[in-house]
């Protein structure tokens, strides 16, 4: 499935060339790519740029005027239905394609786009990937230009690797989530936080405790702020542990759209995470994002680094952690109980009222 929006140009002017994005899934990954784009976008000021996305990257940026066109890639269904996408694509021969998901399964599917000019993120060299080398993960827009000879100036560097990500939101959307957030009966004249308790299941251990998240709402209730719960519909059994005694919590867990999510983080003062999707949605769109780290390094991933200093990540060392290990062998997750709570809300607080 593709969703065309402008015709191509000539090919023969490389001052705006075609070029091919891939990033497939998730949610917190599709919108820290967006840094890239927007470098490439203040390079290549006439490009035009196309999406090869899952259905959730299309859910997220089927409006967004960073892509002219965005390509569904139909990972569950038949390799000829597969193949024939693969060709819709080619088709639109691309001068770049970078390669924003970084593992073979990515890697397959640059390799059959034939463009020679190819960035990548994770695996080295393509001709390298399949036998499971790497080298250095490039970490800015400059080194990602420079894997398809592309060597900027060193005065562009800085404007270029400060690109940051960002979600637009419009007015309407904020408008009906306003109206059902009164309906709901928060109090809309008090500050609002979010608190998402949830992470992607197969990264159970990136949760700080349901029980400590129940205690977090209620100490932010009790200093006059209004807190909704986010999250997916497998996370709603959190959502009950953390509603108990709160009865001036509002649980939206399982009840958001992707686009309801979005506006409603751009009207929240301040958000509470895990390492998950929902933290990345409240850094992009600008609200003060507190993020809660255990198995992951804080120092790559935090909403500070990739999203700008009125983040923050709060972590405690153990000897393990940093781990990446979705689910924890040990009989407990002592990097993530050892954050507490009253540290957590007094971090919030400040955030907010330095906004």
């Amino acid at each position: 499935m593709s969703v065309e929006i402008k015709p191509y140009t000539s090919r023969k002017d490389k001052s705006d060339p075609r070029i091919l994005i891939i990033r497939l899934s998730a949610l917190g990954d599709l919108i820290e790519c967006t840094r890239y784009i927007h470098g490439f976008r203040r390079y290549w000021p006439q490009g035009r740029f196309e999406l090869l996305t899952s259905r959730l990257g299309h859910k997220l940026y089927a409006e967004s005027p960073l892509f002219e066109a965005i390509h569904i890639w139909p990972r569950k269904e038949s390799l000829r239905r597969r193949l024939k996408a693969i060709r819709a694509v080619r088709e639109h021969e691309f001068d770049y394609i970078f390669d924003l998901h970084g593992n073979k399964s990515s890697g397959w599917l640059t390799t059959m786009m034939h463009t020679h000019n190819v960035g990548r993120i994770g695996a080295g060299p393509l001709h390298k990937t399949f036998i499971g080398r790497y080298r250095k993960n490039p970490r800015t827009v400059t080194q990602m230009l420079k894997q398809v000879g592309i060597r900027i100036p060193e005065a562009r560097v800085a404007e270029l690797d400060a690109c940051r990500p960002e979600l637009l939101v419009s007015e309407e959307a904020q408008e009906a989530v306003r109206a059902r957030l009164s309906t709901g009966g928060l109090a809309l004249d008090r500050p609002m936080i979010l608190l998402a308790p949830g992470s992607s299941e197969k990264w159970p251990s990136k949760r700080w405790s349901a029980d400590r998240f129940r205690q977090l709402a209620k100490g932010l209730i009790e200093q006059g702020y209004s807190v909704v719960l986010v999250g997916t519909e497998e996370e709603m059994a959190l959502g009950e542990i953390i509603s108990q005694g709160c009865d001036k919590l509002l649980d939206w867990i399982g009840m958001t759209e992707l686009s309801e999510l979005v506006a409603l983080a751009s009207l929240a003062q301040g958000c509470v995470a895990n390492d998950s999707g929902p933290m990345h949605v409240a850094a992009a769109v600008g609200t003060p994002t507190l993020g809660l780290f255990g198995p992951t390094m804080a120092e790559r991933h935090g909403p500070e680094e990739i999203h700008g200093p009125s983040h923050r990540s709060l972590s405690f060392k153990v000897a393990c952690s940093p781990c990446y290990e979705g689910r924890c062998p040990k009989p407990s997750l002592f990097c993530l109980e050892g954050i507490e709570v009253a540290e957590v809300l007094r971090a919030i607080v400040e955030m907010v009222v330095r906004r």
